[in-house]
């Protein structure tokens, strides 16, 4: 762990130092101050209104399970981002199913099941918006290969949610066949969260469920995007529906490398990538990725921080409930 996370810190440094070299700060320091205190409150609000509507995605998931209303489901999904984003290695994913186990006494391994649930929501929409925007926006010939992609790609996609509902044992049988061909340390990591994703789904109970979790998710990253293009505006960029897309879409996997908390450095490098893919020069780029970065990454701090008072939460008990975890995980992996 200790080494992954000076490699995480050695990424940040060395996407820091991308994303100010050759930078002018009087230029950048200028955009940034100009920035509307109105297009704050705005960005505030579409904030609050999405982790709202995500709450809201998560109840729904839960609902098979008992009654959970917002006023847990709301504190815990703010306390459980801002673990993501300030607790290195991903570990911080296991914030929100620790404080729902702890304060909803729902089991652990159920709890992680949703969370996966989500992801996996989250990324069919992300990738269904980011192919029907491109087919709308590039030229002829892309929107053929786009078409043939989207439609052999969605079916299948459909497919295997649909025999994970339907056949979870059988669809559990072959993964495990599958990653059995895999090292063991990888293939006991894949199957124990195939398990939890197939008890997460189960969890749905209905494709009805399941359909309203899918238009929660579009309207999740519907405001993602209104945010940057928000942000745009007031900062006089015109990026258009493919450039806040890419946007979206870059900054979703820089945030994924390791990094220091807060995503530092990879945050706003993949912001400047996607900007200049769209021809924004850098020190415009760099103001609106720190804007971008204050607004998004700071509000949900924020709130996380604010929300923590409506919680059970020990540092402790959370460090504890991982480390049984691991172990549980590495006891399957030898058996």
């Amino acid at each position: 762990m200790i080494k992954m996370i000076i490699v995480g810190a050695f990424l940040s440094l060395i996407f820091i130092y991308l994303s100010l070299h050759g930078v002018d700060f009087a230029v950048v320091a200028d955009s940034i101050a100009g920035f509307s205190p109105w297009a704050v409150l705005l960005c505030v609000s579409i904030v609050l209104l999405r982790e709202l509507i995500r709450s809201l995605r998560w109840k729904l998931i839960l609902s098979p399970l008992g009654k959970v209303g917002l006023r847990y489901t709301f504190p815990i999904n703010a306390v459980g981002i801002m673990g993501v984003i300030l607790i290195p290695l991903r570990i911080g994913e296991l914030v929100k199913p620790y404080l729902l186990s702890t304060n909803c006494r729902y089991k652990f391994s159920t709890a992680v099941g949703t969370i996966l649930v989500e992801r996996v929501m989250d990324g069919i929409v992300l990738l269904a918006m980011a192919l029907l925007l491109s087919a709308v926006e590039v030229s002829s010939d892309s929107f053929q290969r786009t078409s043939l992609a989207a439609a052999v790609l969605f079916p299948l996609l459909f497919i295997v949610l649909f025999l994970v509902y339907a056949q979870n044992k059988v669809v559990l049988r072959l993964a495990d066949r599958l990653f059995g061909l895999l090292p063991s340390f990888l293939a006991g990591r894949l199957s124990n969260a195939m398990a939890s994703f197939i008890e997460g789904i189960r969890i749905l109970g209905s494709p009805l469920r399941l359909g309203l979790v899918l238009l929660y998710s579009f309207a999740i990253w519907s405001f993602s995007g209104l945010m940057i293009f928000v942000i745009s505006r007031f900062m006089g960029l015109n990026l258009g529906s493919w450039g806040v897309m890419t946007v979206l879409v870059f900054t979703v996997i820089g945030i994924s490398i390791p990094a220091l908390p807060g995503h530092l450095g990879t945050f706003q490098y993949s912001c400047i990538l996607a900007l200049a893919t769209v021809g924004i020069a850098h020190n415009q780029a760099l103001a609106f990725s720190v804007i971008y970065f204050l607004m998004g990454i700071g509000s949900h701090i924020l709130l996380g921080l604010a929300c923590l008072w409506f919680v059970s939460f020990s540092w402790r008990s959370f460090y504890h409930s991982v480390t049984r975890q691991r172990h549980a995980l590495n006891q399957d992996q030898t058996d």
